[in-house]
């Protein structure tokens, strides 16, 4: 009887292995959540040529949306149209595991006109909301959140840079990189640094 028991259990190993091999999936759900500018638009392309094996890419962009704006998009539990059927911002917030965000871009282009102090005022003002957005999202998902950073189109000098001041948060930092790389670049740039965040082990 031991006998046999020992057998079927050494036949179970290989069959629960081959199991688990045909029904995991292996596929990372990313939602990519905030302004039109820097996450889609004309520059979809680089979130197309991501390969489907290994991302699952939603997307819920406006346009000159605010980090504050998009607040109000989660508690009112948003949706767009795909395909005659309704998707819920928060369902896809649920089940991400990794959530990419960017927003506050037009803003922060019209503040790099301004004086570095009102630019310092600004970066504390958006890491509030950053913050406050990082808590909202932690409440509905587990997520791995990823900031692209705001940047200025003209030189500033490195203390008005915007830094990320929530360690918890993946940061993508893009304040001196529009004046290092060409335009058409810039975009490569930020899906290599997000792919290598949300390959890493």
């Amino acid at each position: 009887m031991k006998r046999k028991i020992l057998v079927i259990f050494l036949l179970l190993i290989p069959l629960s292995y081959f199991i688990y091999k045909i029904t995991f999936n292996e596929t990372k759900d990313i939602l990519v959540f905030g302004d039109n500018y820097l996450l889609t638009g004309k520059n979809k392309s680089y979130l197309e040529n991501l390969d489907r094996d290994k991302y699952n890419i939603n997307t819920f962009t406006y346009d000159n949306i605010t980090y504050k704006e998009m607040l109000k998009k989660i508690k009112s539990n948003d949706y767009i149209i795909i395909k005659n059927k309704e998707v819920y911002l928060n369902q896809l917030i649920s089940k991400a595991e990794y959530i990419i965000i960017n927003a506050n871009n037009k803003e922060y282009f019209n503040k790099c006109k301004k004086n570095d102090n009102i630019i310092k005022n600004y970066n504390t003002f958006i890491n509030n909301d950053i913050t406050n957005l990082y808590n909202l999202i932690n409440k509905i998902s587990t997520a791995k959140i990823i900031v692209i950073g705001n940047y200025c189109k003209i030189d500033k000098n490195e203390d008005v840079r915007f830094k990320i001041t929530n360690s918890n948060i993946e940061f993508i930092d893009l304040f001196n990189t529009f004046n290092k790389l060409k335009n058409d670049k810039i975009q490569e740039k930020i899906f290599n640094n997000l792919t290598s965040i949300i390959d890493k082990k």
